[in-house]
């Protein structure tokens, strides 16, 4: 087995493992198709494309402020398995390709390795630059609804605008150049090469309408929210 295969067997035996009770069936059905993906690079994709079973969870409705903590608990827990899970995924990916590099035989490939590597870095510090700041529990009510609806625009704004564009972005030149080194070392793989960009850019472009969805879906919340707020303070009835 390559160090490529083993690390997508890694990636999906790791989603497998951490995927909620609601999306264990689709995990196992994701990591189960694996072996019979012949392309390593086709594996690893694959399985990186599995890990969305990690944040398929629907959040729950915030009609009033006596919803607020355990929204806040649930979205502490989410990100926190988004931070560890995209910690461990970006580390690995930075390993694997700096590994490639020393493999690798053409400086378009070694220079489409260090490219991915910083990607993949830029990536880590956004992944542990948003993870969720811990609202304290013995604050009063409104208070930690302040506190909550600042964590939402947190994660609403790393799913979307410049940080969103901006990690897409550089994921992409360092794979172009990795297909088109090895192209061009190995004339033969031409078609398998462009195969696995066309799968590439295929996976960027479906993780922008997935994360513009995360942006709406923390962009509701805000909403329901604000207007739970409203009510407490009209009612009088925000307390502890």
């Amino acid at each position: 087995m390559t160090p490529i295969r083993k690390l997508a067997v890694m990636i999906s035996n790791a989603a497998v493992r951490f995927a909620p009770p609601a999306s264990q069936d689709w995990a196992e059905a994701i990591s189960r198709e694996l072996p019979s993906i012949k392309s390593d690079w086709a594996a690893l994709l694959w399985a990186l494309g599995g890990t969305r079973v990690l944040f398929a969870r629907r959040s729950a409705r915030i009609a009033s402020l006596a919803d607020v903590r355990p929204a806040a608990s649930a979205l502490e827990r989410e990100v926190r398995i988004r931070t560890v899970s995209g910690s461990i995924v970006t580390v690995v990916l930075m390993l694997a390709f700096g590994r490639f590099f020393f493999m690798t035989p053409t400086p378009m490939q070694r220079a489409g390795c260090v490219l991915m590597v910083v990607a993949a870095l830029f990536l880590l510090v956004q992944v542990v630059a948003w993870r969720s700041a811990s609202i304290p529990k013995n604050i009063d009510l409104p208070t930690h609804a302040r506190r909550f609806r600042i964590e939402l625009e947190r994660q609403r704004d790393f799913f979307s605008g410049p940080w969103l564009w901006s990690r897409l972005i550089l994921m992409l030149p360092g794979y172009v150049l990795l297909c088109v080194g090895g192209a061009e070392a190995l004339p033969a793989t031409l078609y398998q090469q462009t195969i696995l960009l066309a799968i590439y850019v295929a996976a960027l472009i479906i993780a922008i309408p997935r994360s513009l969805g995360m942006a709406r879906k923390y962009a509701r919340q805000i909403a329901e929210l604000d207007t739970a707020y409203r009510e407490s303070q009209n009612s009088g009835v925000a307390g502890n």
